[in-house]
């Protein structure tokens, strides 16, 4: 884990999204869905590269290294896991669950996370 923050955290979630179907993504395409101007992206991006968790390919378009898609798992995992826990154990409405683990991914302690993926596991068995 590398304590990225919220806002990194984010980036690497949009990366790993934009390259689920082909290696590469724009950093016009990271920047129009994190809504932030070309060079935010940029600079952001940079910083991940130095990192080494993402990688410039072709025409400077940028994936994640193996590692970067690691880090990315992880924060995807543990946005699903509150939204679903939410959702689930809380019943709360879809976009309220998916509104709350947004806001909360980053902020809930690892301890606190852990517990929250047990009962959620419970509540499934």
């Amino acid at each position: 884990m590398h304590g990225l923050t919220s806002s990194k955290e984010d980036y690497m979630k949009t990366v790993y999204e934009l390259t689920c179907h082909e290696k590469y993504a724009c950093i016009t395409d990271v920047a129009a869905r994190m809504e932030v101007t070309k060079a935010s992206a940029s600079r952001a991006v940079s910083e991940l590269e130095q990192l080494g968790l993402v990688m410039r390919g072709e025409n400077r378009r940028v994936g994640l290294t193996a590692e970067g898609r690691e880090e990315a798992y992880r924060v995807i995992n543990r946005f699903e896991t509150l939204r679903l826990f939410f959702y689930e154990v809380l019943q709360m409405d879809g976009g309220d669950s998916e509104k709350e683990a947004c806001k909360l991914e980053h902020l809930l302690s690892e301890e606190s996370f852990l517990k929250m993926q047990l009962m959620l596991d419970s509540e499934r068995t």
